[in-house]
């Protein structure tokens, strides 16, 4: 539990990354506190945009994930275009993802 979204975020971090080290991936447009948390935690961002329809590309994703990458953000509903995320990608992403 966090004061807000903002204070979650940053205990994410602190919890599974390592400074200067390990990475996360975001898939842009998206919230804009996961860059600025990196930054702040000294963490990598890795970007895979989503489609035009603001989807996923789960086959462009698995393949950015290196053993670095600690977290993959998927925002949904996502934050700024508040479209759901499709629940059978998120599934797909969570069954394939291997570091």
């Amino acid at each position: 539990m966090g004061v807000g979204s903002d204070e979650a975020i940053d205990l994410l971090f602190r919890i599974f990354c390592r400074p200067g080290v390990d990475s996360v991936l975001i898939c842009p447009p998206t919230y804009g506190m996961y860059k600025v948390c990196a930054n702040i935690n000294d963490v990598e961002v890795q970007s895979v945009s989503l489609t035009p329809d603001f989807q996923l590309q789960i086959p462009e994703i698995l393949e950015a994930v290196t053993e670095k990458t600690k977290i993959i953000f998927v925002c949904s509903p996502n934050n700024p275009t508040s479209n759901d995320i499709d629940i059978p990608s998120i599934k797909t992403l969570l069954d394939n993802y291997q570091t």
